[in-house]
């Protein structure tokens, strides 16, 4: 009984954890009409298991990972990696052809989401931020024009040890993003 709760938790969070995840990628979408007329091709497609290797991710993590499984829904490329310990690494890639304005990215963020401690990170992409939600575990968005790289992580431990596992991975999946 307690496996069938802890699972369907488990799932709800994954859903809210989703939600959020779509948000944050979707996020400082707004631009000029006329930008939008200019827009070019969207990017090649992408797997987002490409970015990261599993072997990567538990050099990272320091525990074991299954294989990533892949996803896509519109131009957003998923890979989701899981221990079954409740522990989840989701790599989201989103491309598209509009760049975004990002000057106000972490007043509107922290504003969207009272409830997180959220962060600017140096030297990643045109602009990195650090998502802190105690509900939904920890999400770093790297952006560059209009594309967006997202790593969600959801491990057991110290929310800074995330924030930390959340950096690495991105910096090494955006080098091939």
């Amino acid at each position: 009984m307690t496996g069938m709760l802890c699972r369907g938790m488990i799932q709800t969070m994954h859903k809210s954890l989703l939600v959020l995840i779509m948000a944050l990628v979707n996020f400082g979408a707004s631009t000029h009409a006329a930008a939008q007329a200019q827009a070019t091709p969207v990017s090649k497609p992408i797997n987002a298991c490409t970015l990261i290797t599993k072997t990567e991710i538990e050099e990272i993590v320091g525990r074991s990972f299954g294989d990533g499984i892949p996803g896509k829904q519109k131009d957003t490329y998923t890979c989701t990696f899981e221990n079954g310990k409740s522990e989840q690494i989701v790599i989201i890639a989103s491309l598209t052809p509009v760049k975004r304005d990002l000057s106000k990215a972490l007043e509107q963020v922290k504003t969207a989401l009272p409830n997180s401690k959220v962060q600017e990170v140096p030297g990643l992409g045109d602009k990195a931020l650090l998502v802190d939600n105690p509900f939904r575990g920890t999400m770093l968005s790297v952006y560059r024009a209009g594309d967006t790289l997202v790593v969600s992580v959801l491990i057991s431990g110290e929310r800074a040890r995330a924030d930390v596992v959340a950096e690495k991975i991105a910096r090494k999946a955006f080098k091939r993003f």
